[in-house]
């Protein structure tokens, strides 16, 4: 599948950073998965919520399939729950996203 020149960097800083955290088992029951994506923004007194582009399940698929590829489970169908936040963030020209993964019962 081809990917251009700005998916293979950011696939590439995904799999950088998120394999710094692989666990040292893999999970391998029903997995919880909460993302907060923190986006800058000049001019705001408070973080408030991102209601534009770009969709919550467009941008949790590529981190996904990255964790998947550097083995935190053996299929990213074993995320059975997940929860996908977007804020605008004041204060800072820096975003960030974080990231909580739990095995559930």
């Amino acid at each position: 599948m081809y990917e251009d020149d700005d998916l293979q960097e950011v696939r590439a800083l995904f799999m950088s950073r998120l394999g710094e955290h692989v666990p040292k088992e893999q999970m391998t029951g029903p997995i919880r998965l909460i993302t907060k994506w923190l986006y800058p923004k000049k001019g705001l007194k408070k973080t408030t919520w991102k209601i534009t582009k770009p969709d919550t399940d467009n941008i949790i698929k590529l981190p996904k399939d990255c964790m998947t590829k550097l083995g935190y489970w053996k299929d990213d169908g074993q995320v059975a729950s997940e929860i996908t936040e977007k804020f605008w963030i004041p204060g800072t020209e820096v975003g960030g996203i974080w990231f909580h993964i739990e095995e559930m019962e």
